[in-house]
């Protein structure tokens, strides 16, 4: 069945702006995905987490405030997850979640969660010391503007009977500046680090900037009735 068709057949809810449809395997069972998202002209309304069965049956469904949502399925050792990346309103711009998703049994289960800012780093892979697991590099910018360099927060997860392990943290003793314009500032600050990780968010396949930030004002005007 195609995207658009099982859309249709599952009937998926109007209101909302469908990012990405698409049918997936995860270890060997069909399901269908919906990344749906807020028009870019309705604050008040919430974007939509949808994974249904070959049936349209409901394996797990979430509300969550991303302004824009995608999702794809990655390997950790062998077992498939699902992951669902949106962009949502943090603080006075915007920033990245990333929900994993994994079977449990019979049941399709949340097993991680990481939020950033789209100067920090996340990585989901094979490990520079063996194994598989998840990376990021998150800046400390506590007392200091967001301007001026940061030291960095070097997270590591390692996945180990089907689940997540840690997280082990160290931070940089140098600060580092994240403003190359021409390169995702995440991986900038990663090379400068050392790290030999790049930054799989998929900055690229998210909307311009400048929508991002209109349809952030509006959500932030719509909740403090600015």
């Amino acid at each position: 069945m195609a995207a658009s068709a099982w859309a249709q057949a599952c009937a998926l809810p109007h209101s909302l702006v469908a990012t990405q449809v698409g049918r997936v395997w995860l270890n060997h069972r069909v399901l269908n995905v919906a990344a749906l998202s807020i028009p870019a002209a309705d604050a008040e309304d919430h974007s939509r987490l949808i994974v249904r069965d070959a049936r349209c049956r409901v394996q797990w469904t979430a509300t969550v405030d991303g302004l824009e949502n995608r999702f794809d399925v990655r390997r950790l050792g062998s077992e498939d997850v699902l992951q669902f990346v949106s962009l949502e309103p943090a603080g006075d711009g915007t920033g990245f979640t990333h929900r994993l998703l994994a079977f449990r049994g019979r049941r399709l289960r949340l097993v991680a969660q990481f939020r950033h800012t789209g100067k920090d780093g996340f990585y989901l892979g094979p490990l520079a010391r063996g194994g598989e697991g998840v990376v990021t590099w998150v800046a400390d910018a506590s007392g200091e503007s967001e301007a001026s360099p940061h030291p960095y927060v070097i997270s590591t997860w390692t996945w180990r009977g089907g689940r997540l392990v840690g997280p082990a943290h160290y931070e940089t003793g140098r600060k580092y500046l994240a403003s190359d314009q021409r390169t995702p500032r995440s991986d900038v600050v990663a090379r400068a680090i050392g790290l030999p990780y790049r930054d799989q968010t998929g900055l690229k396949a998210f909307m311009e900037p400048e929508k991002v930030m209109s349809a952030s004002a509006a959500r932030l005007c719509a909740d403090s009735s600015c």
